[in-house]
This record gives C-alpha cells, sequence and structure tokens, in this order.
C-alpha cells in the first residue's frame, strides 16, 4: 500500500508522507508448478509521491507565509470595522485554529507496481503467483498459441 499523508511532527500546517509496513517485497512466479522467476519493481509509487511533495515544500511554506499575511490582515479588518481589538483577536484566532495541513492522497494506490516476464511453449500451463510474504493467488489456467501473448494482474492488499 501506498504512503499515508499526515501532518509533519516538525510543522503541522504542513503535510509530509509517510511509508507504510508493506509485508511483501516480490513475488515468485510458478509455471507447471515450476519457479520461473521473482518479480521485480517497475515503478516505485511510494518514493515517486515522497520525492514529489518534498520538490513541492518551497511552494507549500510561501503559500502558508502568505496564508498568514492574509489572516493578519484579516483580523485587522475585523478589529477597525467593529472597533473592538477583541473581535479582530478572535477572528484571527478561528483562522489560525482552522489552519491545517492537507492530507489528501491516492491512499489506494499500491506501493509500486512490480512485473515479470516469463517464455514458455504454446499449449495449457498453470500459473501461480505467491507474494513473498504474503498468501498466494488463486491458481489461473492459461492457453496460449504459438506467438501469443498473455497479460496476467494480480494486486496483493495487505
Amino acid at each position: 500500500i501506498s504512503p499515508i499523508k499526515r501532518p509533519n511532527p516538525e510543522f503541522s500546517s504542513l503535510p509530509r508522507f509517510f511509508p507504510r509496513y508493506n509485508p511483501v517485497a516480490s513475488a515468485a512466479i510458478y509455471v507447471d508448478a515450476i519457479k520461473q522467476v521473482d518479480t521485480s519493481v517497475l515503478h516505485d509509487v511510494e518514493s515517486t509521491a515522497i520525492r514529489n511533495l518534498d520538490d513541492k515544500y518551497a511552494g507549500l511554506i510561501a503559500k502558508k507565509l502568505a496564508g498568514v499575511v492574509a489572516k493578519e490582515a484579516a483580523g485587522i479588518a475585523v478589529e477597525e470595522a467593529t472597533d473592538s481589538p477583541l473581535a479582530g483577536f478572535i477572528t484571527k484566532l478561528v483562522l489560525y485554529a482552522s489552519d491545517q495541513a492537507d492530507c489528501r492522497a491516492w491512499n489506494f494506490l499500491p506501493k509500486d507496481f512490480q512485473i515479470a516476464r516469463v517464455s514458455v511453449e504454446p499449449g495449457e500451463h498453470e500459473v501461480r503467483v505467491t507474494p513473498n510474504g504474503g498468501p498466494e493467488f488463486p491458481l489461473q489456467k492459461i492457453t496460449l498459441k504459438s506467438g501469443q501473448k498473455k497479460f496476467l494482474n494480480f494486486r496483493y492488499v495487505p
């Protein structure tokens, strides 16, 4: 499963991705009960998400600073419009209290995408995928003609 987005412990108004434990790092592919190959990572979604958010941090900090200026200006405007320092203070207090990190994320994406390529002779075959560290997937029976390609998709969710 992909990393989870939570408030940064060092600055709670900004988000940060935290990796989640994934018990499976790869899977073994068996064809006709003979191990052929282990899967390898095609794309690491977790690293990409963390790196992309880190690359955007300067812009996020600039937006937060602009937000501080806007909140202060709103508080001053309310104070001047009502001639009440208390109303201005309460306005600022409410605006600052409502400020929080944007923790929306695509949490159902996988940690990574993996791939394996296995060459087999034409005919009927039984394919079994066993995640290393997880339960095996149901057996799939496939029939291939000469020169035909077959793509099988599996998704492991801990």
